[in-house]
Formats: C-alpha cells, sequence, structure tokens
C-alpha cells in the first residue's frame, strides 16, 4: 500500500515540482523587467506612439469613408499591433537568457527546457497586457468606445490575449535560433514593420496596391484586427460579403492558437537539438 501511494504520488510531485519553477522563472523575468524597464518600453512605446500619432496628429490627413471615426478604427489596430511589438524584445530576452547561462542552467533542473520559454512567454504576456491597457486609455481620450456588447468586448480580449502570446511564442523561437541580440533587432524592427504596414492595422486595404493588398488581407495581424473591430461594434472598412469579414473571429482564433502551437514546438526542437 505504501508503494502503490509512493508510485501514485510520483507524476503529482513531478507536476508540483515543476509549477513551482515556473513560478519561479516567470517571476525572475518579472522583476528582471521592473528592474530595467527599457524592454517594457520597447513593447508599449511603439504601439503609444502609433495611436497618438495616428488617432490624433494625422487623423484628419488619412481619407476614411465619411461616418467611420479614425481614431476609433486604429486603436483596434494598435491594440493588435501591440502584440506584434513583442517581437523584437522577448526574442532578445531569450537570446540573453542562453547568453548568460540560465538556459544551461536549466538543463540541470529535472524540468523540461520548454519551462524557460513559457515562463518568458507568460512575463511579457503580462507586459503586452499593460500596453494594451495604456492604449485603451488613450484610445478613450481620443472619443473611441466599444459598442458590441460586454460579453463580445472580453471575447475580443481573451482573443488579443491568444494572439500576443502567439507572438511571444514566435519571439522565443527566435531567440533561440539567433544567438547574436544585436542581429535580433534589426529582424524585429522589419517584422514589425512588415506586419503593421502590410496590413489593414493602420489603413485600409482598399487603397493599396494589388499584390500588397493581397498580402494585407491575408495578413494574420489584419484578420485578428478585422475580428476585434467587429467585436467592438465598428467599421471594418472590409467587404462584408468577402470570407476574411465573415469568417474573421473563428479565423483569427485558428491562426492565433496553431501559430501558437507551431513555434512552440519549433522551439522545443531547437533546444533540444542544442543539449
Amino acid at each position: 500500500m505504501s508503494q502503490a501511494a509512493t508510485i501514485g504520488a510520483g507524476p503529482v510531485a513531478n507536476l508540483g515540482s515543476q509549477w513551482v519553477a515556473l513560478r519561479a522563472l516567470v517571476s525572475r523575468q518579472i522583476w528582471r523587467t521592473l528592474r530595467s524597464p527599457g524592454k517594457f518600453i520597447g513593447i508599449a512605446m511603439n504601439p503609444v506612439v502609433m495611436v497618438v500619432v495616428l488617432g490624433l496628429i494625422f487623423k484628419d490627413a488619412i481619407r476614411v469613408p465619411d461616418g467611420v471615426s479614425y481614431p476609433a478604427y486604429v486603436v483596434a489596430g494598435v491594440a493588435v499591433q501591440v502584440g506584434v511589438a513583442v517581437l523584437g524584445p522577448t526574442a532578445i530576452s531569450a537570446a540573453i537568457d542562453r547568453k548568460t547561462g540560465l538556459s544551461l542552467r536549466s538543463e540541470t533542473m529535472p524540468i523540461p527546457s520548454l519551462l524557460r520559454s513559457i515562463a518568458l512567454i507568460l512575463a511579457d504576456l503580462a507586459a503586452a497586457l499593460v500596453a494594451l491597457l495604456l492604449v485603451s486609455g488613450i484610445g478613450l481620450l481620443l472619443g473611441w468606445r466599444p459598442a458590441g456588447g460586454a460579453v463580445a468586448f472580453l471575447g475580443s480580449l481573451l482573443l488579443l490575449a491568444t494572439f500576443y502570446a502567439a507572438m511571444l511564442a514566435c519571439a522565443s523561437f527566435i531567440g533561440e535560433l539567433i544567438d547574436n541580440p544585436e542581429t535580433i533587432e534589426p529582424v524585429g524592427a522589419l517584422l514589425l514593420v512588415l506586419f503593421s504596414f502590410c496590413s489593414t492595422v493602420f489603413l485600409p486595404a482598399e487603397g493599396m496596391p494589388g499584390p500588397i493588398r493581397a498580402v494585407a488581407e491575408l495578413n494574420p495581424a489584419s484578420i485578428v484586427a478585422t475580428s476585434i473591430r467587429q467585436s467592438w461594434g465598428q467599421a471594418t472598412l472590409v467587404d462584408p460579403d468577402s470570407p476574411l469579414s465573415i469568417y474573421a473571429t473563428p479565423l483569427a482564433w485558428t491562426f492565433a492558437i496553431v501559430l501558437g502551437v507551431v513555434f512552440l514546438t519549433l522551439t522545443a526542437i531547437q533546444q533540444r537539438r542544442r543539449r
């Protein structure tokens, strides 16, 4: 009976130790960000600047159909852009962890190596949600109001958090793949530009050149932005009869979940190769 109890307690004890390790790793990442807030500034400042510049300074210079509030349109887009802004800072953190030996130390512990990446994702997800709060606060000052109902609004927040987590998983993989943080910075900046401006995050696709319009409409950031605008009861400036409008929400959820699973799997494979 004692032997059976010991055997039965083994997996539970192992799961408990991994939970303790995960909490410790998440706390370490959060405290590191609090002690050196440059990383949070890198995550939050780009979206904050964009919502102020586009939603306030250049709102009258950007043409949208009559009756459409561009500040409201751009707030939803910038809320999605927060997920793209995490790519560079989080990838650099993952690379630094490898260079400073945290990854080597974690491999000597009785925990999966992937736990270190999950901890980084969770810690930076908290930073991304704070950035979303800042963007929403500025949006309220600019006149943005979600009008789709409480349930739809909560669903949109859950979708945004899932999309952020998927982008953070992508960033973690980049950090595992590229050794030099100085190389990651321009790569992150390039991805930020491509995901932001080759999409409908800031501008509708209608006025874009043909090939770029096709890319912009299929950009995951565009599909998530369309779903968010629908949930917030705002104009999407997307053909309402197109599949990208009709199925925006299921497509957005599919993209977010699949991308997250794929990049976590690639990160685990990369970590296994380094052993």
